[in-house]
Formats: C-alpha cells, sequence, structure tokens
C-alpha cells in the first residue's frame, strides 16, 4: 500500500505523480538524463532543463536502496509546489534526479517524496547542492 499524487516540480511548474513515503525523507524523480535502460520507459521524466530555477550538482552523486530497487541520482534544487495555481511552493527545494535505477519496474510514478521526518543540519539548507539533500519536512519551514 502507498500513497500517490501529484506535486508540481520547477519554474514554469511541470506535474509530477509521485509516491508519498512515510518510511523515507529523501526526495527524488526520474531525470530527463536517465536513458532508457537504466531507468523504466514507462515511467515519466522530469525536464530540469525547461526550469528557469533548477540547479544540480552534476559532479555529486548519491545512491539510495529500496528493498531491491535502487536509484543514482544527483543533488539538486527547484522549485516545489503543493497545488498548480503555484501559490504554496518551496524554493530551491532539495531533490536527487535520478540518472540511473534498477529493479524499479513496478513503480508508478515520476518519483518519490518522503514524508519520514529527519534532523536537518545547517549546511544543507544554506548549501544543498554540496552538503546533502534535507529532508522534505525539514524543507518545511
Amino acid at each position: 500500500m502507498g500513497y500517490e499524487g501529484k506535486f508540481w516540480f520547477g519554474n514554469p511548474s511541470q506535474p509530477m505523480q509521485v509516491i508519498f513515503d512515510t518510511g523515507s525523507a529523501w526526495a527524488w524523480l526520474f531525470s530527463e538524463e536517465c536513458k532508457v535502460g537504466n531507468c523504466p520507459s514507462k515511467n515519466e521524466r522530469y525536464f530540469q532543463s525547461k526550469s528557469s530555477e533548477f540547479k544540480e550538482n552534476a559532479k555529486a552523486g548519491q545512491a539510495l536502496a529500496y528493498g531491491k530497487g535502487k536509484i543514482m541520482g544527483h543533488p539538486a534544487t527547484d522549485r516545489a509546489c503543493f497545488t498548480p495555481e503555484n501559490d504554496h511552493c518551496l524554493h530551491n527545494f532539495g531533490f536527487l534526479t535520478v540518472v540511473q535505477s534498477a529493479d524499479l519496474s513496478a513503480l508508478r510514478g515520476s518519483g518519490l517524496v518522503g514524508l519520514a521526518p529527519t534532523p536537518s543540519k545547517g549546511e544543507e539548507h544554506t548549501d544543498p547542492l554540496n552538503n546533502g539533500v534535507p529532508g522534505f519536512i525539514a524543507q518545511l519551514k
């Protein structure tokens, strides 16, 4: 059982169907850079090149495991909104742009937004591209 819904990423906003994961604090999306064979072909990609607020550290990487499933991505920031009207948004929202995955063919959606609370470190908020991506709940100020 899982929770699914829409979250709007980027500027202009792109609606992404995501899993809201109560057991994780991470947020990630399949990137437009994820080639067929490295990510499930049926899952929609996030086109970060279309967003005016997108920033990424392509030299840094983060790997995560979900049971048998795995992802590898780059720390990034962009605007993320709770509504399509863009009236409830987080600017500089930290997440991973996934460029490689394994054993996620059963996953529905474009990515994951983790709802588990985690304490954030100050460096995560001041420079998430170089100091790690803070959890979603920690980013709600």
